[in-house]
């Protein structure tokens, strides 16, 4: 009669005890980086930083790369992304919506979280300024990059230059690109992130090309979390991630990072929003997503 008794209790445990230990289980994170070039390559690039960002927190990480934003907007949309990388212009209009909260602000490899943007052409070009470019082709990274569009639009405006209708604007995705399109004469003149223009300068001869206007400043890209995240999740991970560059066993994992001018993390800079409000005013641009 006790066994009897007893089989359905222990009938109840079977069923209780995996779905326990289960929920004990660290949640996994989906961390998505908005990134251009090869997957491929910016996934080794990441790779260690995620890695050790799993150890910290404790949590396995899922790391997905994604090039196209309306593929990024999805995800957000649909929540399959708790945490990602992106520019300052995408988490502008994230935030604005609700539906993204900042976590970190990058600085870059030359000690700013912001930076400018350069307009370049041929040293041995007629083109002297902004104004010239008027009916040119000229390469841009992308329609919702910070420093590849929007900050270059926006000093081309002030100027009186309209570039929707004035320019022939084409977009390449890759700075790289947009670098050769002007040495071997396939657009005009190029914009993009001086930055980042002086690390492909050491792997590119820029000597033939000339600086002819520089933006304002822009913010860095940040690491965002979804808004439904659980707020002890996203401090935990906002302490990971904005000390891991100040803890020797950790600080190495930058390094694969430094050719995308990643340097380190650094608290949120309130100002970013201000910043981008003032670019897209002056470019008169609309909302990215």
């Amino acid at each position: 009669m006790r066994i009897n008794s007893l089989f359905p209790i222990l009938l109840l445990l079977s069923f209780v005890l995996p779905q326990t230990a289960f929920a004990d289980k660290p949640q996994e994170i989906r961390f998505t980086i908005m990134g251009l070039g090869k997957p491929a390559d910016v996934y080794q690039r990441w790779g260690p930083f995620i890695n050790r960002l799993s150890e910290r927190t404790g949590h396995p990480i899922k790391m997905s790369i994604r090039q196209k934003l309306p593929r990024i907007i999805k995800m957000v949309d649909q929540d399959e992304v708790d945490f990602g990388f992106v520019n300052s212009l995408v988490f502008y209009d994230f935030y604005k919506q609700g539906k993204v909260v900042p976590v970190a602000q990058m600085q870059n490899v030359e000690g700013n979280w912001y930076s400018n943007s350069i307009i370049f052409v041929r040293s041995d070009s007629k083109i002297k300024s902004l104004d010239q470019l008027k009916g040119k082709k000229v390469s841009f990274l992308g329609k919702a990059s910070p420093g590849g569009y929007l900050a270059p639009k926006a000093t081309m405006e002030l100027k009186g230059l309209d570039t929707a209708s004035e320019l022939d604007e084409y977009f390449t995705m890759n700075v790289g690109t947009s670098i050769y399109n002007v040495l071997l004469g396939k657009t005009e003149a190029a914009a993009t992130c001086d930055v980042m223009f002086r690390l492909f300068s050491r792997k590119i001869n820029t000597g033939e090309l000339k600086i002819i206007g520089r933006s304002d400043i822009y913010p860095e890209n940040l690491v965002v979390a979804n808004s439904k995240l659980p707020k002890d999740i996203v401090e935990k991970f906002r302490k990971a991630i904005i000390g891991m560059k100040d803890n020797p066993e950790d600080a190495f994992v930058f390094d694969s990072l430094y050719d995308l001018k990643v340097g380190r993390f650094i608290p949120y800079k309130q100002e970013t929003i201000s910043i981008i409000d003032k670019l897209k005013q002056d470019a008169r641009f609309k909302d990215a997503i």
